[in-house]
């Protein structure tokens, strides 16, 4: 009998040494699902570094390792990504045109608007789809496209 409580009061205390490591485990490598908070006028662009701004045009992508990186326009992001084509993405992240709402880069509808961004790409992410909305994939081509142009 004293053997069978030893034996229960070890792998009582081995179960709740494995618990305590796997919960620990999972607090160190939960996901970020969603964008932060920014420090607007604080932080920086991860692409060209100047300090993030305008709300309007605010951008996140959050790595696979939970690593966020900031932009100060969406084309910033653009390059960033296609720069570091070997980072894997789990989301791409941007403000609505009145700053107050993130919005899923990839599902968003793209416009090109007349109001300058920071780094004059000029697009605008959409909820609603409009007769001049484009796809992410083509707002996206179309950034890169104007850089090959102007790298020429």
């Amino acid at each position: 009998m004293v053997v069978h409580f030893k034996f229960i009061k070890i792998s009582l205390s081995t179960f709740l040494l494995c618990a305590a490591f796997i919960l620990f485990q999972s607090c160190l490598s939960e996901k970020i699902e969603k964008p932060i908070e920014l420090h607007w006028d604080r932080d920086s662009c991860s692409n060209c570094r100047m300090v993030i701004s305008d709300k309007r045009f605010a951008a996140q992508v959050i790595g696979e390792n939970n690593q966020v990186y900031k932009f100060d326009d969406i084309g910033c992001a653009v390059h960033w990504i296609n720069s570091n084509s070997k980072q894997a993405i789990r989301s791409v992240w941007v403000k609505d045109i009145s700053g107050e709402k993130w919005l899923n880069a990839k599902t968003a509808f793209w416009e090109k608007v007349e109001i300058h961004s920071p780094m004059g790409h000029n697009f605008c992410p959409r909820i609603t789809k409009t007769d001049h909305s484009h796809s992410y994939q083509m707002m996206t081509e179309k950034i890169l496209n104007d850089a090959d142009r102007f790298s020429n």
